[in-house]
């Protein structure tokens, strides 16, 4: 198979060369194949650590110190929205930064449904069930659970704590809850994102180096194509990408900035070591 085959020759650097010779599209194929996993390990631990924070739970609670969440409400890991008084409760809570949000706490999902204006509102939506986040732009709500919520979250608790910190802290914790219940939805949107970034990151510099490339043609009576360099800039990704899939589980900053330094060192003794045996002079 074509890919075993860019795969292993790319490993060996007197090899590079020679696949020049292999189609182009089977190296866009290839292309794909180790960008992705370059990007691996960044996408594995954003899946499991729930992607970007929306971070604007948190922000709206801490903001406003002197908050003061329905005194009637709980909420619990399997069971979701409970009430003392056996009736939904909602408080608007605003700061500068994320404006105005509507929390709802609805004790039972029987008749509820969102209109159109509905979506139009900024609102954070809890049942017995799920967790809606509506974000007021008129698209569809995000859905969350309550899965990473502690066994209970008394909001009475909550108002009741006389110590500012430490009644901050519940109010984080309590946020980060929150944002955890959307952990799916912000991974899949992180990992589509960033992917999808460094890809055309990626892309760009396969460009750029090829355009670098063509500077040895100076130096030879014949020498390769412009596409035929993608293909050679593309077959020396293939060790990097190894060394970021590695060095990803350990630092996230790190990798790229190995990736493109690798892919660079290793065109460098390929052009300058084999080069001459594989053009004219």
């Amino acid at each position: 198979m074509f890919l075993v085959r860019i795969f292993r020759d790319s490993f060996f650097l007197d090899r590079i060369l020679k696949l020049r010779f292999v189609k182009f599209w089977k190296f866009v194929i290839y292309f794909f194949v180790i960008a992705f996993i370059s990007l691996f390990s960044f996408n594995y631990a954003n899946l499991k650590e729930g992607g970007w924070k929306l971070g604007f739970v948190e922000h709206n609670f801490i903001s406003n110190p002197s908050i003061k969440l329905p005194n009637e409400i709980s909420i619990r890991r399997l069971s979701g929205v409970k009430s003392s008084s056996g009736e939904s409760q909602s408080v608007i809570i605003e700061d500068s930064e994320s404006g105005k949000i509507l929390y709802r706490f609805l004790v039972s999902e029987d008749g509820f449904n969102l209109n159109k204006e509905d979506l139009n509102v900024k609102q954070l939506i809890f049942t017995n069930l799920r967790i809606l986040y509506v974000k007021g732009d008129g698209t569809p709500p995000l859905e969350g659970d309550y899965n990473n919520f502690p066994e209970e979250v008394s909001f009475d608790e909550i108002n009741r704590t006389p110590d500012p910190k430490l009644k901050r802290a519940a109010l984080v914790e309590l946020a980060n809850s929150i944002e955890k219940g959307f952990g799916k939805q912000n991974a899949f949107y992180t990992i589509m994102t960033y992917s999808t970034i460094q890809i055309l990151i990626y892309i760009v510099f396969i460009f750029i180096i090829s355009g670098v490339l063509q500077l040895f043609r100076f130096g030879y009576v014949k020498f390769m194509s412009y596409f035929d360099g993608m293909k050679i800039v593309i077959a020396t990704m293939t060790i990097p990408s190894f060394i970021s899939f590695i060095i990803g589980f350990i630092t996230h900053a790190l990798a790229p900035i190995i990736f493109q330094f690798g892919v660079g060192i290793i065109l460098m003794i390929v052009m300058l070591k084999y080069g001459k045996k594989e053009f004219s002079a």
